[in-house]
């Protein structure tokens, strides 16, 4: 407790990189204390209480599994608070309550396996909180309702990062408080259903990642208040469908990404209702790889007239119906790469005039209607390789005057029959 006490304005104190056991300061002038990276395994009651001008205090990269109560007691004027890369499983309900001017809380690459409502309750000036790479299960409702100023300096990319962690179920009003989050990462845990209002109050959410779970079930009002919400991943799930409604709050959504699921059909033909219903204007980027999708109908796209980039690769797509991509009139990427297409037909992509890329390798394809691309003036880069044609002429590409990459490769092509047009990229 005497150590360095003959430095009378010592402010900050780095032990860093050493095999400290146990520490005992009285050192009231002390600012910052760096103590990363030793042999630390326990904090007992009124530990750093002696510290009481203490700002910053790195205990991160030791062997931290208990701490007591009061471990934290006096340090009223703490902001920064590292407990990251510990051995720490849970935490006593008020072992934060006499940090009331934490900025700061890093309790990442840890153990913990519950947040309790309790536990942040008093850090009323929390702007962020880590807590990726746990074995977090369970968070209780109105865990961060305390919390308001969570991402207040920096809105848009604040990340609340949860992602690979054990949690199987988000409670109602579980992120209600804070409203200054810019993207939600629950990404590679173990949920199985979205309930209503799991995002209440999160009004300025601009990403939720949703991906590698095992959502099966996305209830009427699970995206209740996500009226900026730009970005949703809900990729390598359960889902077959998505019910009428259920995105009808997401008044902003561009990028939906709905791949590696199960989904058959993309409109409802039963009850009469596409669950893009409330983002057909503001979609821009829709991913639908890996689905069971067999087919196009026309009804299925027929809104969404701002989409630039449609993905619908490894499907079981076999059939295109006459007008089904017609309203996608400002569509600039279409991938229908590794599906069960066999025939190209001139109505296909008749009113895609803006597409700069179609891709089409790994079908089925034998036949293609002279005329099938004459209307994708804009046509940058087409790929037609790994498909099963016998005969090319020229001639299908000729109103193609951007056309830089023409890949048919891997085809059972004997003959190209020729005109005497010129390319400005070439043909593979």
């Amino acid at each position: 407790s005497h150590a360095f006490s003959g430095i009378i304005y010592i402010e900050s104190l780095i032990l860093e990189s050493n095999s400290l056991k146990n520490i005992n300061l009285s050192l009231v002038t002390l600012e910052k204390l760096n103590l990363k990276d030793n042999d630390i395994s326990y904090l007992e009651d009124n530990m750093f209480s002696k510290l009481i001008n203490l700002k910053e205090l790195r205990l991160d990269n030791n062997y931290l599994d208990i701490i007591q109560v009061d471990a934290f007691k006096n340090l009223d004027l703490l902001q920064k608070l590292f407990l990251n890369e510990n051995e720490i499983k849970y935490f006593y309900d008020n072992v934060f309550n006499h940090l009331h001017n934490l900025e700061l809380l890093d309790l990442s690459n840890n153990y913990l396996e519950q947040i309790n409502k309790k536990l942040f309750e008093n850090l009323v000036n929390l702007f962020d909180l880590r807590l990726k790479d746990n074995l977090i299960k369970y968070i209780e409702p109105y865990s961060f309702m305390q919390n308001e100023k969570l991402g207040v300096h920096d809105m848009k990319n604040y990340e609340f990062n949860l992602k690979y962690q054990k949690i199987n179920n988000i409670d109602p009003y579980l992120f209600y408080g804070p409203a200054n989050i810019g993207i939600i990462d629950l990404s590679g845990n173990l949920l199985t259903k979205i309930s209503n209002r799991s995002f209440y109050g999160q009004t300025k959410l601009n990403k939720l990642d949703l991906s590698e779970n095992q959502i099966s079930v996305i209830e009427l009002n699970a995206f209740e208040s996500l009226t900026s919400l730009n970005s949703l991943i809900l990729s390598g799930n359960k889902i077959e469908r998505i019910e009428n409604g259920v995105l009808r709050h997401l008044k902003k959504l561009s990028i939906l990404s709905i791949d590696s699921n199960y989904i058959l059909q993309i409109y409802n033909h039963q009850h009469r209702f596409s669950f893009f219903s409330g983002i057909e204007t503001s979609l821009t980027l829709l991913n639908l790889k890996k689905n069971h999708i067999q087919k196009i109908n026309k009804i299925d796209f027929i809104k969404l007239s701002n989409l630039l980039r449609l993905t619908l690769d490894q499907n079981q797509i076999s059939l295109i119906n006459n007008g089904s991509l017609d309203n996608l009139r400002k569509l600039e990427l279409l991938s229908l790469k590794s599906n069960c297409l066999r025939n190209i037909k001139s109505y296909m992509f008749k009113r895609l005039k803006d597409l700069k890329r179609l891709d089409l390798s790994v079908n089925l394809i034998i036949e293609i209607q002279l005329d099938s691309f004459n209307y994708l003036q804009s046509l940058e880069h087409l790929n037609l390789s790994h498909n099963q044609i016998f005969f090319v002429t020229t001639k299908m590409f000729d109103n193609l005057i951007k056309l830089g990459v023409l890949d048919l490769s891997n085809n059972f092509i004997k003959n190209i029959i020729h005109d005497t047009r010129k390319y400005n990229g070439y043909i593979q």
